[in-house]
């Protein structure tokens, strides 16, 4: 199921798109637009509608933050507009990114055919990255005591391939002394089959209780796996920093 994380500080406007979307989509909404943009950094969501009026700065402001951020600078964005705006968008939205816009209120028979256009941009857009990726295993080291392994692609097809060369057993030793999580939030989708594979991958770690970010993948993995039992399972990486920072 894709993501779409809504930003807007109409609360009214934000139930009226859950309601029409919730069906066939994950929603996550944001009336703030700070915790809005750090929605859409943790969940990686397929697509973001932005509620925008030419007097708010602050909404605009998101919008140069997304397209700063070269993990979600590639996210379709959806302009939410009162029509009192409509010469704006026809100068200006280009520049902020917003690839379609839609007015208030919102008309569900015209909002429905340009999600559903939006969410294919967003995975061709995935697709065309998954391509060009020449490693789909990618360890980093955020912190000097934390290692973090991040599956950029399918697990099936793409990082099965590489565990046995990058999880090798030097490296796990290495891993020993040090914190260690698995970043999944790159993944476009975990169905039931990758979960098991997820599951499998788990045990190479040893005893070792590992930490998972999950991003838009929490739910699915909280409600359809006891790896919640097995590791630490965390929204976001700024979630897991805190929780490394609390430990020592």
């Amino acid at each position: 199921m894709q993501t779409i994380i809504i930003i807007d500080q109409d609360t009214e406007s934000n139930s009226q798109l859950e309601k029409i979307l919730a069906p066939s989509y994950r929603v996550i909404e944001a009336s703030d637009n700070k915790r809005g943009i750090e929605f859409v950094r943790s969940a990686l969501p397929d697509l973001i509608i932005v509620g925008l009026e030419i007097e708010d700065l602050e909404s605009f402001d998101a919008l140069k933050q997304i397209q700063k951020d070269p993990m979600i600078k590639d996210t379709p964005v959806l302009g939410l507009f009162r029509d009192a705006d409509r010469k704006f968008i026809i100068d200006s939205s280009r520049k902020y990114g917003i690839v379609e816009h839609i007015f208030k209120p919102v008309n569900k028979y015209e909002l429905i055919p340009k999600i559903k256009e939006l969410i294919e941009v967003s995975k061709l857009n995935q697709s065309s990255k998954i391509i060009s990726r020449k490693n789909h295993i990618v360890v980093e080291r955020p912190l000097d005591n934390l290692i973090k392994i991040s599956f950029k692609s399918g697990l099936k097809k793409y990082v099965l391939p590489e565990i046995k060369t990058v999880l090798n057993p030097e490296f796990l030793k290495a891993l020993s002394t040090k914190e260690c999580c698995l970043d999944i939030r790159d993944l476009p989708e975990l169905t039931k089959e990758e979960m098991g594979i997820l599951d499998k991958i788990i045990p190479i770690f040893g005893n070792k209780k590992i930490s998972i970010i999950a991003g838009k993948h929490l739910g699915t993995i909280i409600s359809s796996s006891n790896l919640e039992e097995r590791t630490h399972i965390f929204m976001s990486l700024e979630d897991f920093v805190v929780f490394i920072k609390n430990k020592s």
